[in-house]
Parts: structure tokens; C-alpha cells; sequence
């Protein structure tokens, strides 16, 4: 269990370096097999295009000290893949463990109206260069096909629309994303996905669970903050043209984004909530602060000093559980995880909370 406490107290601790915009930490490689901390610098400072990050960071070695990364040799995917016929769920799990672009591609073809997979293409970076514009907004018309409540096929049209200069397609997009009934990335789904894996290979189950947890990545982290970095650069220009009534509509769009990307009672992780969180302040902090909006219900330093307090109980949360965690039985630990898989982080400390005691 220690390989558990050490994966689940750091994917928490990566919660609260978020939340002090460090940008030192060490990320999984991308699909392209490098190391980068761009991924963590564009969540949290401008820019439109990053590579994935991680839920967890790194376990660490109990006898050396060093990092360690358990990877998966090439007979245990293959025996997985056949165990489950190299279903698309199979593969795209294959795909997040050895990051061989084959096997994606092979998803693609065989499973194109597969929403996981649709959603895979359009958001691993080392494909997106091999896709053209066309082929890119076919795999999005799928998208949106196949998952006409979510979201978040509308917010990735809206991202490439605001990166080729189409505004008014980006707003119209960013509307329907907001006026949809929630935004989904498959979280919850992938994260099972990856504990069957890792179970058919040999890992205990609770082994599997922290392993599935420790190796997941986020690609759409970053992508997500650009689309507010965007219109946060619109705002200033209507600011600079005298066009106040039109920054204020670029905020709302903002924040409403930020609002349901981040949902504290929807999203599966602390750092999809601080994501929303970062989005909602960067179209914020671009108004008058004195100034009442209508969209807020609040003037927009109000609506500001709300958000550091959520920021401040995301901090709560992470260094509670670094407390807590450790008293906690193996089972309770399992129970931990189910939790966090299934309802979310949030959920899965109150649970915590509950048990052990109150958060200090």
C-alpha cells in the first residue's frame, strides 16, 4: 500500500502546487515520448496549444529515493488487447500505456462513430499535426453526433475557430457548449479502462487502481484555458476600441465555460476545477472591478475574491488529505479510489472527512 499512499497524497499535492502556480513539476511524457512542463505552464499563463499532463505525479521509489514509472512490457498489453479483442476502449488504453501512435490509429479506423475515441484523435497533439482542417472538423461533426449533450465538442470547435481567426464562429460555439447539458471528457470511463488493464497484466487490485490514477493524462487541461486566454485577448481589444458592453459579453462567455468545465459537483478532479477556476479569472481580471456585472450577479473584484476562496478550499483539500490519508485502513483506501473514480475527488474526501475526522 505504500506504492498507493505515495500516488494518491501527490496526485492531491499536484492540486495545491496548482493552486500556487508552480511550474518546477515534472510531467509524464507526452505521445511523442518527451518530457515537458509546458503543459503546466499554459494551464496557468496564457498561451492556446500544450502538450497532455498527468491526474498523479511520479511514485516514488521507498528504497532509492528516485522516481519511479512502471510501464507495462509489450507481451502484457498484447495479452490484454486480446483478452478484450482490441475493442476500442482496449486500445485507447494500450494508446495512454505506450503511447504508440498505431494504436490509436487503429481505433480510429476500426471505431470512428466511438465518441471515446473521436474525442482521442481530436485531442492528441502528435495527431493533431497530421490532421487537416477538413479532417478535423469531420472527426469534430462526429463528435458532436454521437454526444449531442456534451459540451465539449462544441468548446474544441470553438478552440480551432479562435486559432484560424473565425470569431464570431468561436462565440457561437462557445453559446452551444454553454447551453449544453454538461461537458464531458470521458474521465471516469478511461480511468476504468486502465485499471482493467493493469489488472489483466498482474497488479493487485489495489495496485491497479493507484497505477490507472498515476498514469492518466489530461490533454485537455490546457486546451481548455487557452480558449479563456482567447477571450480574454478579445476582451482588451473591445477595452481598447471603446467597446465595454462587448468585453462584458466576452467574460460571460468566459466565466459560464469555466463554470461548467470546472463544476465542483461534476468534475471527476480537483484539477478540472482549478482549470475552471483559472479560466473564469482570466476574463475577470480584465474589468472594472468596482463595476456591477449582470452575468455575476456581483461586481467583477466580488466575483474575483470568490474564486480565491475556491482556490483556497481546493488548498484545504489537498493538504487535509495529506494528513488524513495516512490513518486510513488499506480497505478504506480502496474504498478512497472507487470513490474518487466514480463521483470525484470532492466526493471521495467528504467521505474521508467523515470517517476520520474533520479536515484540519
Amino acid at each position: 500500500m505504500r506504492r498507493i499512499y505515495l500516488i494518491l497524497v501527490v496526485m492531491l499535492g499536484l492540486a495545491l502546487l496548482l493552486w500556487k502556480f508552480s511550474t518546477s513539476q515534472r510531467l509524464s511524457p507526452n505521445v511523442d515520448g518527451t518530457n515537458s512542463t509546458a503543459a503546466l505552464k499554459t494551464v496557468l499563463k496564457p498561451a492556446a496549444v500544450a502538450q497532455p499532463f498527468t491526474h498523479s505525479m511520479p511514485d516514488t521509489n521507498s528504497t532509492t529515493g528516485e522516481g519511479e514509472v512502471m510501464k507495462l512490457s509489450g507481451e502484457q498489453v498484447a495479452t490484454y488487447l486480446l483478452k478484450y479483442k482490441r475493442s476500442a476502449e482496449s486500445l485507447l488504453s494500450a494508446f495512454d500505456e505506450t503511447h504508440d501512435k498505431a494504436m490509436l490509429k487503429e481505433a480510429a479506423e476500426k471505431f470512428p462513430n466511438d465518441p471515446r475515441v473521436q474525442l482521442a484523435v481530436l485531442t492528441q497533439d502528435a495527431l493533431d499535426k497530421a490532421l487537416t482542417p477538413e479532417a478535423r472538423k469531420l472527426w469534430l461533426d462526429r463528435l458532436k453526433e454521437s454526444s449531442p449533450d456534451n459540451g465539449l465538442p462544441n468548446a474544441l470547435a470553438a478552440m480551432d475557430d479562435l486559432n484560424n481567426g473565425r470569431t464570431q464562429e468561436a462565440l457561437a460555439e462557445i453559446k452551444s457548449a454553454n447551453e449544453k447539458a454538461g461537458m464531458s471528457a470521458f474521465y471516469a470511463e478511461r480511468l476504468q479502462s486502465l485499471e482493467e488493464m493493469y489488472l489483466v497484466a498482474g497488479l493487485s487490485p489495489q495496485e491497479a487502481k493507484a497505477q490507472a490514477t498515476h498514469n492518466m493524462l489530461l490533454p485537455l487541461e490546457a486546451k481548455m484555458k487557452g480558449i479563456a486566454t482567447q477571450l480574454a485577448e478579445l476582451q482588451k481589444n473591445y477595452l481598447t476600441s471603446g467597446n465595454p458592453a462587448a468585453a462584458a459579453e466576452m467574460a460571460a462567455l468566459g466565466v459560464n465555460l469555466g463554470k461548467r468545465w470546472g463544476d465542483p459537483n461534476s468534475s471527476l478532479f480537483l484539477i478540472n476545477e482549478l482549470v475552471g477556476i483559472a479560466m473564469q479569472r482570466v476574463v475577470l481580471q480584465n474589468l472594472d472591478p468596482n463595476t456591477y456585472y449582470e452575468f455575476l450577479g456581483k461586481t467583477a473584484g466580488e466575483g474575483l475574491a470568490d474564486l480565491k476562496k475556491q482556490q483556497e478550499g481546493v488548498k484545504t483539500i489537498s493538504t487535509g488529505m495529506g494528513k488524513l490519508f495516512p490513518q486510513m485502513s488499506d480497505g478504506d483506501k480502496m474504498i478512497f479510489m472507487d470513490r474518487m473514480k466514480l463521483y470525484g475527488d470532492r466526493n471521495a474526501w467528504s467521505w474521508v472527512q467523515q470517517t476520520y475526522g474533520t479536515n484540519q
